[in-house]
């Protein structure tokens, strides 16, 4: 990046445009995923004890 220019032409319109350099949106998860990797890392030091096999159907 620090060898790119700073402008740069539109795909879109063939003007010459700005570049903007920005970080990526790496923190944008979907919430169920980010909480699932939230409680596998909470699992390795602090893994969930259970009393007795979950309810529901059994696998074959």
């Amino acid at each position: 990046m620090g060898t790119a220019s700073t402008r740069h032409t539109c795909p879109e319109c063939r003007c010459a445009a700005r570049r903007v350099f920005c970080a990526p949106h790496l923190g944008r998860l979907d919430p169920a995923v980010a909480e699932a990797f939230a409680r596998e890392e909470r699992s390795r030091d602090a893994p969930e004890v259970v009393s007795g096999v979950p309810p529901g159907r059994r696998p074959f």
